[in-house]
């Protein structure tokens, strides 16, 4: 995502949360459909405007979810804001 380069992932375990939802930066399919990731490859080589929008989002939502200041403000949160 930090390249932007568009994720699909099935949605499966913290991919999820990763994209969030609904998706940004890419696409969640369901691990057993074959079909759906082949289509959303094909799909995104097709459409270069798509392809560099989705990635551009995807690039935009990792800095901001995933930055250091993001993620100490989370695990600070988890830890602390319980006791």
């Amino acid at each position: 995502m930090l390249e932007k380069i568009p994720v699909i992932a099935t949605n499966v375990g913290g991919l999820k949360e990763v994209l969030g939802e609904p998706a940004i930066g890419g696409y969640l399919v369901d691990p057993s459909d074959v079909e759906d990731f082949s289509e959303k490859i094909i799909y995104l080589l097709s459409n270069k405007r798509i392809r560099k929008n989705i990635g551009e989002d995807g690039k935009k939502r990792a800095k901001f979810m995933f930055c250091a200041d993001q993620m100490a403000k989370k695990y600070y949160n988890a830890l602390f804001k319980k006791l």
